[in-house]
């Protein structure tokens, strides 16, 4: 099941997050809303499912780095035939962030 949600502020959109099931098919950040806290938001939504994954290009350090922040690891790398570019499969484990807070 595909479903999107959005973050508006003053009737203006923020951001917006896509999902296809457990899988993260986009998360995208207005200008001028990135490095504000609303991916954080987006992503702290949708990690209240068990398991989520997602595709980041190798050459996005900037979003890989996001992820990674949040909790996602990198399960393998591939390169994506349309394009020929490398892109990560990064996924989060909810246990694996309970892990985290407890070893803190």
């Amino acid at each position: 099941m595909q479903k999107c949600m959005c973050l508006r502020n003053t009737g203006r959109s923020r951001g917006f997050v896509g999902m296809d099931a457990e899988y993260i098919a986009g998360l995208f950040v207005v200008e001028g809303h990135q490095g504000h806290g609303t991916g954080h938001q987006l992503i702290s939504e949708v990690k209240r499912k068990n398991r989520l994954s997602l595709h980041a290009y190798e050459k996005n350090a900037g979003a890989v780095a996001f992820y990674q922040a949040e909790g996602f690891h990198i399960e393998n790398s591939m390169t994506e035939k349309e394009t020929g570019e490398q892109e990560y499969r990064m996924v989060f484990h909810e246990s694996d962030e309970s892990k985290e807070s407890c070893s803190k």
